[in-house]
C-alpha cells in the first residue's frame, strides 16, 4: 500500500486516501483555484491572479510588460498583436438612430398587429431600439444602454480606397449629446472587416428578390456616394432586447464632409436562418412576446399571425434578410 503519492504534475494535488489502511490509494484531483507559488497556473488564471502564470499576449488581460491586450483579434487596431500600442488614429461613428425596415414584426394580440413602428401596450421594436441607443434607462450606470460603432483605423475617404473597419459594441457615456465611447474587448471584442469607398454609390442595397410584397413603409434607403461599404461579417445585434445573429452582415453609409463629421442613410443588413430564428428565444422581460421563438414574430415563421411570408433565401438556406437604416455621427473614442 502507498504511504505517499506524487504524479509529478504541478497542476494536480497529490492526495493519499485511507492513509494507514490496506485500502490506501492515491488520487490526483486537478487544481482549479489560483494560488500563488504552488507551481501551477490553472485554466482561467493569469499573471495578475496567480504568480505562477507567465504574462501571455492575446488573453485579453493587460499583464506585466504589456501596454494593452485586446485578445489579438486585429493587428491593425490601436493594440498590436505584440500587445504594444500603435499610432493608428481611430475615427468612430456611433449609431444615433437605428430603424428596422424589413422584415416587420407582427404579434397576435387583439388581432394581428404590426409592432415595428406602432406601439402596442407600450412596445414597438423601433421605439425600443431608439430608447436603448439614446438613453441610460435600464440600469442607470451612466452608460447608454445600446451602442454600435463603426470604427475606422484610419479613416480614408478617397474614392476606391479601402481601409480597416471594425464594428464595436463599446461603452458610451450618457447623455447621448456628449457621449464618449471606449472599447470593451473583454466583454465585446471588435469585429474586424474592411471598408471600401465609392464616389457615386450606392454602397449597399437590398438583395434581389428579398423585399416583402407589398413593400413596407417607410422604404429602405440605400447610401449614395460618397460612401463606404464593409465586407461580410457575423454580428449579434440587440433589437428591442432581442438578440438577432446576422450572418453575411454588412454596414454602409454616406459620408458627410471630408473628413466626415457624420454618416447618413446608413444601411445595416444581414441574414438570419429560419433554424437560428427558431432557436432564438425571446427574453421573458419583453412585453407580449417574451418566451416565444424569434421566428414567431416574423412573417412566414411558424405561429406568426401575418398572412405575409417574408422569408428569403441565402444560397440554399431559408430565413430572413434584415435591413436597418441608421444615422451615425462622429464621436470621441478612447482605446
Amino acid at each position: 500500500m502507498p504511504i505517499s503519492c506524487s504524479d509529478g504534475i504541478a497542476c494536480t494535488r497529490d492526495v493519499l486516501v485511507g492513509d494507514g489502511s490496506c485500502a490506501a490509494t492515491c488520487t490526483f484531483p486537478a487544481i482549479t483555484v489560483p494560488i500563488n507559488s504552488d507551481g501551477c497556473c490553472p485554466a482561467g488564471a493569469n499573471a495578475n491572479t496567480d504568480s505562477d502564470c507567465t504574462p501571455r499576449c492575446g488573453n485579453a488581460v493587460v499583464e506585466t510588460g504589456e501596454a494593452c491586450d485586446d485578445g489579438n483579434t486585429n493587428n491593425t487596431d490601436a493594440c498590436s498583436n505584440t500587445c504594444t500600442l500603435t499610432t493608428t488614429q481611430p475615427t468612430a461613428f456611433r449609431l444615433f438612430d437605428l430603424d428596422l425596415r424589413d422584415p416587420h414584426v407582427f404579434v397576435d394580440f387583439l388581432g394581428c398587429r404590426d409592432v415595428t413602428d406602432t406601439a402596442l401596450a407600450g412596445f414597438s421594436v423601433n421605439g425600443q431600439i431608439q430608447t436603448a441607443i439614446q438613453t441610460d434607462g435600464v440600469d442607470s450606470d451612466a452608460a447608454l444602454d445600446l451602442s454600435i460603432v463603426a470604427l475606422f483605423r484610419p479613416l480614408t475617404q478617397a474614392p476606391g480606397a479601402s481601409t480597416p473597419l471594425q464594428i464595436h459594441f463599446p461603452t458610451c457615456t450618457a447623455p447621448v449629446g456628449a457621449t464618449v465611447c471606449s472599447r470593451t474587448p473583454a466583454v465585446s471584442p471588435a469585429i474586424p472587416s474592411t471598408a471600401t469607398n465609392s464616389a457615386t454609390g450606392p454602397c449597399g442595397s437590398p438583395m434581389a428578390g428579398t423585399l416583402g410584397s407589398p413593400a413596407y413603409t417607410p422604404s429602405i434607403v440605400s447610401p449614395a456616394g460618397p460612401c463606404y461599404q464593409s465586407g461580410g461579417v457575423t454580428v449579434t445585434v440587440q433589437l428591442a432586447g432581442i438578440p438577432v445573429t446576422l450572418r453575411d452582415a454588412r454596414i454602409a453609409a454616406t459620408y458627410v464632409g471630408n473628413p466626415a463629421s457624420t454618416t447618413v442613410n446608413g444601411l445595416l443588413l444581414g441574414f438570419i436562418s429560419e433554424t437560428d430564428a427558431n432557436a432564438t428565444t425571446l427574453p421573458s422581460t419583453i412585453p407580449l412576446v417574451g418566451g416565444q421563438p424569434l421566428s414567431s414574430l416574423l412573417p412566414g415563421g411558424t405561429g406568426n399571425c401575418s398572412p405575409r411570408d417574408d422569408r428569403d433565401m441565402n444560397g440554399g438556406i431559408r430565413g430572413w434578410w434584415f435591413y436597418l437604416n441608421f444615422v451615425a455621427p462622429r464621436v470621441t473614442w478612447f482605446d
